[in-house]
């Protein structure tokens, strides 16, 4: 990692822990803490790319060979292209 990446990613690391300490038990007027979790948020995101090249979580556990659960929207295709299977081979 460069150095020009190292400080970027120190002040990243900075800017996350203090969003993080607001999020959770900062001081804030009304609903104030949910800006602070969604900036917590974005900032980890910006980690995530600094260090992996992406932020997509299921390409990421993928990477690491993570036990992933299977979204809906797979098993729908999956069950679609097996009843297209099935369809097309009893017309035969």
């Amino acid at each position: 990692m460069t150095k020009e990446k190292r400080k970027k990613l120190y002040v990243l690391l900075e800017q996350w822990t203090r969003a993080e300490v607001m999020a959770r038990i900062g001081r804030c007027k009304g609903l104030e803490f949910t800006d602070y979790y969604a900036d917590k948020l974005e900032l980890q995101d910006k980690i995530r790319k600094l260090l992996y090249g992406t932020n997509d979580l299921v390409e990421l556990g993928r990477l690491f060979n993570l036990p992933l659960i299977q979204h809906k929207e797979e098993e729908k295709r999956k069950k679609h292209r097996g009843k297209e299977a099935k369809s097309i081979s009893n017309k035969k």
